[in-house]
């Protein structure tokens, strides 16, 4: 998270990738660190019925959602 504020701060387009029991906290911590817009891919709790085709799913949607992020708006004021 300090990586992608400092980047961020510096405009350079960021995104956060945190897992689904995390995504509260690295919101909350944005906010505290001044950036609560930061762009955060979320990556979503596994399952143990997953086959390795919806890994792949899920890997290729998390990668899909990090790319707009950081094509789309650039670096967040």
């Amino acid at each position: 998270m300090l990586d992608a504020v400092r980047l961020e701060r510096l405009g350079v387009p960021s995104v956060v990738v945190a897992h689904h029991n995390f995504e509260f906290a690295a919101r909350t911590q944005a906010k505290l660190m001044g950036i609560p817009d930061i762009k955060l891919a979320v990556m979503p709790r596994p399952s143990p019925t997953w086959d390795a085709a919806k890994k792949q799913e899920v890997i290729q949607r998390l990668g899909q959602t990090v790319v707009a992020s950081l094509v789309e708006g650039g670096a967040v004021k």
